[in-house]
C-alpha cells in the first residue's frame, strides 16, 4: 500500500508485492497508475471477491495477481481464480485446507506450484501459492 517503500525496495533489488485496497473508482485509476510508476513484480488486489476488477487488473498487469480479503468460502475462491488471480492470500484456516486439495491446486500452481502455510514476521499463517527461497528472504516465481 506503500509505493514509496515499492519504489525503494527495487531500488535495493527485492522482489515487491504492492497491495491495493480498491474500495471505488478511483482507488481502481490511482492502483493502475502506480502500477505503471512503480512496477511491483507482483499485485496484492483487495478484497479478493471482486471477479470484475480482478478481470480488469489482470488484463491491465502482465505481473501475477494475488486476491485477498474477504474469501469465505470455495466459490470466492474459484471465483477469483476464474477472473484472472493467480494465487490467494487469506486468513481463513477453513480455506487453507481447501487450497491445499491436490484438484485445487493444479489451477493455481500454473505459477508458484503448491500452496503451502508460511510463517509470517507477525506470526500469522497465512496460505500463499508461493516458494520461498532457502534463506526465507524473497519470493521466487
Amino acid at each position: 500500500t506503500k509505493p514509496m517503500m515499492v519504489k525503494r525496495a527495487k531500488e535495493l533489488g527485492l522482489l515487491t508485492i504492492q497491495r491495493f485496497f480498491i474500495i471505488d473508482s478511483i482507488a481502481l485509476e490511482n492502483s493502475k497508475r502506480q502500477i505503471e510508476i512503480y512496477h511491483p513484480d507482483c499485485v496484492e488486489i483487495m478484497p479478493g471477491i471482486m471477479p470484475k476488477i480482478l478481470k480488469d487488473i489482470r488484463n491491465f498487469v502482465s505481473v501475477p495477481v494475488i486476491a485477498g480479503g474477504l474469501l469465505t468460502d470455495k466459490k470466492d475462491v474459484m471465483s477469483a481464480l476464474s477472473a484472472g488471480a493467480d494465487a490467494i492470500s487469506t486468513t481463513n484456516r477453513t480455506l487453507w485446507k481447501i487450497l491445499m486439495q491436490k484438484d485445487m491446486c493444479q489451477g493455481i500452481g500454473r505459477f508458484y506450484g503448491r500452496p503451502r502455510k508460511i510463517q509470517t514476521e507477525r506470526g500469522l499463517n497465512t496460505a500463499r501459492c508461493v516458494k520461498r527461497k532457502q534463506n526465507g528472504s524473497q519470493f521466487r516465481r
